[in-house]
């Protein structure tokens, strides 16, 4: 399955950690240095979050979690609870929780970071899009399409009108709100957006490209049911 994935921080870019132990205690040990610093504080939280991502890139999703939660702790005493930063690190720790399929601890906090965005940003900021995209997906993989979908079409809204229409990342929405009206049996509306989404990847980029693969099978996959279907439908 091919979806949109959450941040990576921008905040601070400090490195590819190595995965070992003397780097995470080269981490320990500075933080002692520089925790009554405000600003060390905050670069701090940003090292956490950034281990934690690299964790989680990882899959090993035992490691990640309690290091985006002292991001997290650390950033809300330094920024507020209303900071980006903050709102991002929420994003990540959703994120996490998703792929361990704990939807329950996920929801609150994608919900949590969007509200955090949509006060301090304007309705069009590409951060409210991505969250927008994220949210949905969760709804969508719990069966809840009646509050993915017009999520998904918020955020591909705003991917829209700040990327423009042949942007990579416009496939990448596409195919997500594709797969919400396969899951639903709407083919009628699910096979144009697989079709505009294909069609805007292989402007820009080449044959063989892993993303465009990735939305012709599931593309495929959904013809073959829905011929599947059809053919069951005209036994009867």
């Amino acid at each position: 399955m091919l979806t949109i994935t959450r941040f990576i921080s921008t905040w601070l870019l400090l490195l590819l950690i190595p995965y070992n132990g003397l780097a995470i205690e080269s981490i320990h040990t500075d933080s002692i240095h520089i925790n009554n610093n405000l600003k060390g504080q905050s670069e701090l939280a940003t090292l956490f979050n950034n281990l934690a991502l690299q964790y989680e890139e990882r899959g090993d999703y035992v490691q990640a979690l309690p290091l985006y939660q002292q991001s997290l702790l650390i950033s809300k005493q330094v920024l507020g609870d209303n900071h980006p930063k903050v709102a991002m690190t929420l994003s990540n720790l959703a994120s996490i929780y998703q792929q361990q399929e704990d939807y329950q601890s996920a929801l609150p906090l994608y919900k949590q970071s969007l509200a955090i965005y949509q006060k301090v940003f304007n309705k069009e900021h590409i951060s409210i899009a991505i969250t927008l995209n994220n949210l949905a997906e969760l709804y969508r993989v719990t069966g809840d399409y009646k509050k993915s979908s017009p999520l998904y079409q918020q955020s591909l809204s705003i991917y829209e009108k700040l990327l423009g229409k042949e942007h990579p990342t416009i496939a990448i929405s596409l195919n997500n709100l594709a797969l919400l009206y396969e899951a639903q049996g709407i083919s009628s509306k699910a096979n144009p957006l697989y079709q505009r989404a294909i069609a805007i990847l292989e402007k820009n980029f080449p044959n063989g490209h892993p993303n465009i693969d990735q939305i012709k099978q599931n593309y495929q996959t959904a013809l073959a049911k829905q011929n599947s279907l059809a053919l069951l439908t005209f036994s009867f």
